[in-house]
Order: structure tokens, then sequence, then C-alpha cells
């Protein structure tokens, strides 16, 4: 891979700019090309190359990436692909264009309070991946992962 804000590949997909770097991962908007022009866009999240020799963090991130291949529902975003690269797992995630919650916040305010709860209704009851019963964390207070 070339330097993380340059275009590059991983796989069969290509990077086009850095969205966010950090302190386990960098994640890019890129794109899978095909022929005839065709192109669809993707999320690209690779385990930070200076973490790839270190096993304790590679089986982190297969871990997440078997967590979220798990999830199917129409709120939370599917794995596509996992793969490794120069001995680099990567994940490409779907790409969903909008504005995250941070942003949104920002712009628009507190949200109501009927609207809070919905983010978390993927993760519980009897259709969530372990009938609701797994526990997840991904950093509570961050909303710029929720969109």
């Amino acid at each position: 891979m070339t330097r993380a804000d340059e275009a590059g590949t991983v796989g069969r997909y290509r990077w086009v700019s850095r969205l966010a770097r950090g302190g386990m991962a960098e994640v890019f908007l890129g794109v899978l090309p095909g022929p005839e022009g065709f192109e669809k866009p993707v999320v690209i999240k690779r385990l930070l190359p200076e973490l790839s020799g270190q096993e304790v963090y590679r089986q982190m991130f297969a871990q997440e990436a078997r967590l979220m291949a798990a999830f199917g529902h129409a709120h939370v975003v599917s794995v596509l692909d996992f793969g490794l690269e120069a001995g680099t797992p990567y994940l490409v995630l779907e790409y969903v264009e909008g504005v995250d919650l941070a942003r949104a916040l920002a712009a628009r305010g507190p949200l109501a309070p009927a609207l809070v709860g919905q983010p978390a209704g993927p993760l519980r009851g009897p259709g969530a991946p372990g009938g609701g019963r797994r526990r997840l964390w991904q950093q509570p207070g961050l909303p710029g992962r929720l969109v």
C-alpha cells in the first residue's frame, strides 16, 4: 500500500481518501471497480500497519469482522468483505451516504428524547445476534460513528 493520504489499493478495492484514523484502524472511502466503468462506493477499514504484526490486534480486528458479519439489520452497516493485504487485515463495509450524528447534533441541536434509543434497537431483542444477549462496546460517546 502507498501512503494513507494517496489513492491506493487493497485486494480488489481502490481507496480514494482517508475518512478517519483511530488508535487501532484507519477508514477510507473506496470503490469496487468493475468492467464498463462500473464502480460501487465502499468503506475500507484496515488495521493500522504498525499493529498488524501483533497477534492480539489481529485477533481483535477479526473478532470485530465476525461480529459485524453476524448482523443482518437495515440499521446496521453490512460487512461486504474481509481479507488480508500484505499481512494487514481489512474490512470492506457498505457505504452509507449521509451526515453522521456528531454533525447533525452540531447543526440541529439535541435529539428528541423519543429518538435517542433508536440506534441501539438492532442490538437488543430476539432478532439481534446472540438473541440480544451479546454485549457490544463501541466506544460510547462518539456520535461520529452513527449515521
